[in-house]
């Protein structure tokens, strides 16, 4: 009975997850077409929404594969960083928004696309074109930031380079003792 319950759940997972493939790929070729066609404001709407579904769809993955913990711990860090970064920086030059606003140097939402998406294309995605539709959703969160005049392209680097650092990191969290390495996936 237990064999036939996970054998049944593996199948639901696996459907969820060939579901959220083809959402990717309508997205990924539906989202930049309309992205043209509409304002500001609905390109970033649709960009806040995929900051949000990668995540998630890495958080389900990462509970899948037993690694919720160390997922959520490097997925908070992360968060921490860019904040910490933006209050720092206060008003200065690098920190403007091109809408005028401060708190750019880091774009929030590229960085945390870029941590999920590269999670599921580490640990949860092995068909090529799987990753290249992932990979295109975050480049889209980056690209509806710019689109929406929220950053500057070097602040949606500087958030993509800070998601995929902390995606890499290997955090093992025990009763004793919390280990950090980093390791390189290219």
């Amino acid at each position: 009975m237990v064999k036939r319950f996970a054998r049944q759940w593996g199948q639901s997972a696996a459907r969820i997850l060939r579901g959220f493939a083809l959402l990717s790929f309508v997205a990924l070729v539906g989202l930049p077409a309309a992205a043209f066609a509409q304002n500001k404001q609905a390109v970033a709407n649709e960009g806040t929404a995929l900051e949000v579904l990668l995540p998630v769809a890495g958080a389900y993955c990462a509970y899948r594969n037993e690694d919720f913990v160390s997922y959520a711990t490097r997925f908070a860090g992360q968060e921490i960083t860019i904040e910490a970064a933006k209050r720092a920086a206060g008003n200065s030059n690098w920190n403007q928004r091109p809408d005028g606003n401060s708190n750019g140097i880091m774009s929030g939402h590229t960085g945390a696309a870029v941590f999920g998406a590269s999670y599921l294309n580490h640990r949860c995605i092995s068909a090529p074109v799987g990753r290249a539709l992932v990979d295109g959703l975050a480049v889209y969160v980056g690209y509806s930031r710019v689109a929406a005049d929220r950053h500057t392209i070097g602040q949606v680097l500087a958030g993509a380079l800070v998601g995929y650092a902390f995606e890499n990191l290997s955090v093992d969290v025990s009763s004793h003792q919390v280990a950090v390495k980093f390791r390189y996936n290219f």
